[in-house]
């Protein structure tokens, strides 16, 4: 309830009286392009730590905005039911429900209280409580990054810093990940402990999990670069979009077909630019990639 509660606001004027909501509202908005920046550098944001830090310094800059100022994006609904149903599998339940809901978990039950002599009547739904809390407490950060999102990039020179921001990020776990390659460092950072991480020769080490999620980071990026090329016929755009669009290549094939949909729909929805000169060049590249890597190198 602090988050949008005028008693908070109220209270931290009293510890900051000079700050204004203008001021609060760029705190937020570098908040917000920090994080992008660097949370997908560690090891994928994946540790608690991580989740922990971000969202208290979300909820410290929510305190400090008055609730009127917040924006809602209409996006955040299922994020909201995907919540809930995590949230969901922490609630302890009758067995008798939970035989109905999950009779492979009822199973697993059955056989460890009898294994240990012991019998609940109320269980949850999830194998792991502590994991399935964290991963609660990741989608409620990723609500409230998008509130910020909303609220504090309002004008389009905000919203470019956004894209520079994506760009930014991925181009830095490029190079994380090409250093990790270049001093044969096989454990992201040299201190994560990873079960597998397959051909080491094509996989991304850092700073991700695997590479399916290195490549799907990247073709996010690309994407968004392709985007900026087509609206703004930029050479500089051009070039990064061309640089991530074949980086995804040594990802996962789910990222490589997802890229080249996307820069399918933005020319698409952007066939009045003409953009021909960029996109149309980022599009025979990732196509010709991927023909490459499905018909020829499977």
């Amino acid at each position: 309830p602090l988050l949008c509660s005028s008693h908070g606001f109220l209270m931290l004027k009293f510890i900051f009286p000079s700050i204004s909501q203008r001021t609060a509202n760029r705190i937020l908005r570098y908040l917000c392009l920090v994080s992008l920046l660097l949370i997908p550098q560690i090891f994928g944001g994946v540790h608690f730590y991580t989740t922990a830090i971000t969202l208290g310094a979300f909820a410290l800059v929510f305190l400090l905005l008055q609730p009127e100022v917040l924006k809602v994006p209409k996006a955040i609904l299922p994020l909201g039911i995907l919540g809930a149903l995590i949230a969901l599998q922490l609630v302890p339940l009758p067995l008798s429900w939970l035989h109905s809901l999950s009779p492979a978990l009822y199973e697993i039950l059955m056989a460890r209280n009898a294994a240990t002599g012991t019998e609940h009547q109320f269980v949850p739904m999830t194998y792991d409580i502590s994991a399935t809390l964290h991963d609660f407490f990741k989608v409620v950060l990723y609500i409230l990054f998008a509130i910020a999102l909303k609220t504090s990039l309002m004008r389009s020179r905000h919203m470019e810093q956004l894209h520079w921001g994506i760009t930014a990020s991925a181009i830095l776990a490029l190079a994380i990940s090409g250093l990790h390659h270049l001093t044969s460092t096989f454990e992201p950072y040299g201190f994560y402990e990873i079960i597998s991480i397959g051909n080491r020769a094509s996989t991304y080490i850092a700073p991700f999990v695997n590479e399916n999620h290195m490549g799907a980071f990247l073709m996010l990026a690309a994407l968004t670069a392709t985007h900026q090329a087509v609206n703004h016929r930029s050479l500089n755009w051009s070039f990064i979009a061309l640089v991530l669009s074949t980086s995804v290549f040594f990802s996962g094939m789910g990222a490589q077909l997802s890229l080249i949909i996307g820069i399918c729909c933005i020319l698409a929805f952007n066939w009045r630019l003409r953009p021909l000169p960029t996109a149309s060049a980022i599009l025979l590249t990732t196509t010709v990639g991927y023909m490459y890597l499905v018909l020829i190198n499977p």
